[in-house]
């Protein structure tokens, strides 16, 4: 709807409630055989405009129908952090292309947005939110993120959706990941601390083979799979119900995975070798 036509509607719709309410309060107090005819009429006028605002509000924006470009600028940057709380839809988030000289300003964060999103971007961390409504249209969010920065943190906050985090080519320093009803697979980076809360759904981890890797899972009520010809099960304690290890201790150090939560599945599994 153009501008001119949403101008019109309000005009209405203000009309129509106003001449109901109007016309309420007259039929109440002037009394009368035709007053209940009134009352009636006025009533019906008044949800006619509490109707056509309801309606309003639950049709997509036009940033919803129509998607959003992103890109945040590096502005010089060597560490950032992304805040991402996404309901529902499809997700993905993968390391962008390192800056070329013809390829114009290097991009801390670009992507393309299918419904509706909420950004901001202050003091080197980015928020990116899924706005809450009764009724979404189907979101479907692909983010790139610049490979040449230090990702301080990376949190995640997933609702009803489907995600795949390529994060192998990133520098991570903590990854936090919250799910809910999510079906969710992530490469993870060869080197970090990654800590999954699991609300539900399945999560898939992928760590690189030539990792040196440390896992503890204090999750009791889900399910737990941990591929073993791969990782070692060690013993836990009163704060880990179980662990598992794999590789020594590098130069790069460790990747770190701690698993907490309740109700969903877990699978741990080494990632492909990359294709050379």
């Amino acid at each position: 709807m153009s501008r001119q036509g949403r101008g019109v509607w309000s005009i209405v719709v203000v009309g129509l409630l106003l001449v109901g309410i109007v016309g309420l309060l007259f039929a109440l107090q002037s009394g009368g055989a035709a007053a209940p005819l009134a009352v009636s009429l006025a009533s019906l006028l008044i949800l006619l405009a509490a109707a056509q605002i309801l309606w309003r509000s639950l049709q997509p924006s036009r940033q919803a129908r129509s998607g959003t470009d992103l890109a945040v600028p590096l502005q010089g940057l060597t560490a950032a952090a992304l805040d991402l709380r996404f309901g529902g839809g499809r997700l993905l988030v993968e390391a962008g292309e390192p800056p070329t000289p013809d390829a114009g300003p290097p991009l801390l964060l670009a992507g393309r947005c299918q419904g509706a999103v909420r950004q901001s971007f202050e003091a080197a961390r980015i928020a990116l939110r899924q706005p809450a409504s009764l009724f979404r249209t189907q979101a479907d969010w692909r983010l790139a993120l610049a490979p040449t920065v230090r990702w301080t943190e990376l949190h995640l906050m997933l609702g009803s959706a489907s995600a795949d985090l390529r994060l192998a080519d990133l520098d991570v320093e903590r990854l936090w990941l919250e799910t809910g009803r999510t079906a969710l697979e992530a490469t993870l980076p060869a080197r970090g601390a990654v800590t999954l809360h699991l609300g539900g759904g399945r999560v898939t981890l992928r760590v690189p083979p030539e990792a040196a890797v440390v896992i503890d899972s204090a999750i009791r009520l889900g399910e737990v799979r941990v591929d073993e010809a791969h990782f070692r099960p060690e013993a836990g304690d009163a704060n880990v119900a179980a662990r598992w290890t794999a590789g020594e201790a590098a130069p790069g150090g460790w990747l770190s995975i701690t698993l907490q939560g309740g109700l969903g599945t877990v699978l741990v599994e080494p990632a492909a070798p990359p294709v050379r």
